[in-house]
């Protein structure tokens, strides 16, 4: 019988995701003297952030607990099966964050902090690492929870995510119409992708706005770089990112990258003419 190492590597991780948000949640404040040297990658969803966390997180120094959406959002996450009279994301990303920080009070602030404490705690690593695009929104707030917070920022051609991002949205609202046609958002893919293409822009201005506002690069805790720039030579931004983070490149195994392609192809070869321009009206500034 073969033995699937991947599977159970991701069951173990997975495990201790569980674990770190129970025993996070049993002892407040015994974990969160464990956190230490919290990094968040952000981006906008569909920009690659999931590539490069799942590269990142075999470092020996990183311990990646990505998403954690449940933590960072545990009376909103999952839009479609929550109540909360906000919009989706990708429809309006502030008024979807503002309902979030409404309700995000000190008890669910000293509650992430012990989570993510002990899940560093239990896997003995030196960096800690979130990957959430909604964090792309929150980066005062995680400035006022984490205030030693660095930022790894990568963006993607507008066209390419807007397309990925409407595809996968409108396959979850497929599988919830009635939830969607009840709260208004039951949009043709054509409608959605106008959408998406625009909370891009957003995204995009949010972070640049944010990194003047709170000097990130100044601090130097704030690098950005591309998706393309980093699909055409990965092992330039993976030692780049090494050297950021003060980590020894060796340690984090893979030598051989050139699995790592860009998909960018996608919206080319499925998009009509017309709405390609519609896109590029949208996200041209």
């Amino acid at each position: 019988m073969r033995i699937n190492r991947k599977f159970i590597h991701e069951s173990y991780i997975y495990g201790k995701k569980k674990i770190a948000v129970f025993l996070g949640k049993m002892f407040p404040g015994k974990f969160e003297k464990n956190l230490q040297n919290p990094v968040f990658l952000i981006g906008c969803g569909r920009s690659g952030t999931t590539m490069l966390e799942r590269l990142l997180r075999n470092h020996q120094d990183i311990c990646s607990f990505s998403e954690a959406n449940n933590v960072w959002d545990p009376k909103g996450y999952r839009w479609y099966n929550k109540n909360l009279k906000r919009p989706p994301i990708w429809y309006n990303p502030m008024e979807y964050t503002k309902v979030w920080r409404d309700y995000f009070n000190m008890d669910y602030i000293r509650q992430i902090r012990n989570v993510f404490g002990c899940y560093q705690f239990l896997s003995r690593k030196k960096i800690f690492l979130n990957k959430s695009p909604m964090n792309t929104f929150r980066i005062p707030d995680i400035l006022a929870i984490f205030p030693d917070a660095r930022f790894i920022h990568i963006i993607r051609d507008g066209r390419a995510v807007a397309f990925s991002w409407a595809v996968k949205e409108y396959s979850t609202m497929q599988q919830h119409l009635n939830v969607y046609k009840k709260r208004g958002y039951n949009y043709s893919f054509n409608e959605l992708i106008k959408f998406t293409a625009k909370s891009w822009v957003r995204n995009i201005e949010e972070v640049r706005s944010q990194r003047e506002k709170t000097q990130l690069v100044h601090k130097n805790n704030f690098i950005e770089f591309s998706y393309e720039e980093f699909c055409i030579d990965p092992e330039k931004y993976v030692k780049l990112i090494c050297q950021f983070l003060s980590i020894d490149r060796d340690r984090l195994g893979k030598k051989d990258l050139s699995y790592i392609k860009s998909m960018n192809y996608k919206w080319k070869k499925n998009l009509d003419e017309d709405i390609i321009e519609e896109i590029n009206d949208i996200i041209n500034p």
